[in-house]
């Protein structure tokens, strides 16, 4: 079953805006999540995001991830997409990152969170996610939307790790 038979972790550091980002507003642009099926236009599941945030300020998101590449506006500003765009983008989903209720706390270390299946509410199950590729693909991309302000010292300060079980 592809390169990672049975599963992958994934790392992906997005470009986040140095400086302040005012609540709901888009945190950074459409980033690719390589080789998240094992195959072209093929199915995994998402079990479990990690994110390490090196200010270490812990802010509260909205992730979105869609089969293609589509911004949901420009980062630092509103989002601002046509319908006709969110269509063309083919979300798969969005999960609530709380990190009141996902915060690990090793020693010194503030800025890790892990994210199961909870959200700020613990009304939904947002995990596992299916995620399919667009055909002739293996990647998927993702955006977030601040929910609170939230401001990074530099533009790779924010991590995400993707746990993902291959389907098909």
């Amino acid at each position: 079953m592809g390169m990672y038979p049975g599963g992958n972790v994934i790392y992906v550091t997005p470009t986040v805006v140095a400086g302040t980002t005012a609540v709901d507003d888009v945190m950074f642009n459409a980033t690719e999540i390589p080789n998240v099926v094992a195959s072209r236009g093929g199915l995994s599941k998402l079990i479990g995001i990690g994110m390490i945030d090196q200010d270490a300020e812990n802010h509260d998101m909205d992730l979105v991830f869609m089969q293609n590449q589509y911004n949901l506006g420009t980062a630092d500003a509103g989002p601002d997409i046509s319908d006709d765009d969110l269509m063309a983008a083919k979300i798969l989903g969005v999960i609530d990152c709380d990190w009141t209720t996902s915060q690990v706390n090793l020693a010194s270390v503030s800025g890790l969170n892990y994210f199961a299946n909870q959200n700020r509410a613990n009304t939904v199950q947002q995990l596992p996610m299916l995620l399919k590729a667009e055909e002739g693909s293996t990647s998927v991309y993702f955006s977030a939307l601040a929910r609170e302000e939230m401001a990074f010292a530099a533009t790779d300060d924010l991590t995400f790790v993707f746990h993902i079980e291959y389907i098909s």
